[in-house]
C-alpha cells in the first residue's frame, strides 16, 4: 500500500495462460479496480504478480518462474502509474550484490542470537 493504492498480486491467474498472473491496483478508500498490470512477456507458469511493491508512482512486480532470461529464472518489471507503460525489466544484480545480501543476512541472525556463539539470554 501507497497512499490510496492498493496492489494485489494473483500469481496463479489464469488470464494470459496457465499460471502466467495478473496485478490488480485498487483504491483504499473507494475500492475501485484502478488498473490491471500484465505480464510483459507473458507464458504459463510465469507466476507474475507473486511479489509486489508499491512506493509513490511504481509498482515493482515479480514474476517468479518468468524464462525470459533463462529457463525459470524469474523477472522483475518497474512499471509507472502514471503512465500506461508495460513495464521494464530490471537488470539482475552482479552476484557479489547477492552474496551481500546473504551475508547481511546472516549477520542478522548472529545477532539475534540463532546463529552461533555470540546471541544473549535474558535472565541468565
Amino acid at each position: 500500500m501507497s497512499g490510496d493504492n492498493v496492489l494485489i498480486g494473483a500469481a496463479f491467474d489464469d488470464t494470459t495462460g496457465v499460471d502466467a498472473g495478473q496485478v490488480y491496483l485498487f483504491s483504499a478508500a473507494t475500492g475501485a479496480l484502478l488498473r490491471i498490470f500484465d505480464d510483459p512477456t507473458p507464458a504459463n507458469q510465469d507466476l507474475f504478480g507473486n511479489s509486489v511493491s508499491l512506493s509513490g508512482d511504481n509498482a515493482l512486480i515479480g514474476a517468479l518462474l518468468d524464462d525470459t532470461t533463462g529457463f525459470n529464472i524469474g523477472q522483475a518489471y518497474l512499471f509507472n502509474l502514471l503512465a500506461d507503460d508495460d513495464g521494464l525489466p530490471v537488470p539482475e544484480p552482479s552476484p557479489l550484490a547477492l552474496l551481500g545480501a546473504g551475508l547481511l543476512g546472516l549477520g542478522f541472525l548472529r545477532r539475534r542470537g540463532t546463529g552461533g556463539q555470540g546471541g544473549s539470554k535474558q535472565g541468565a
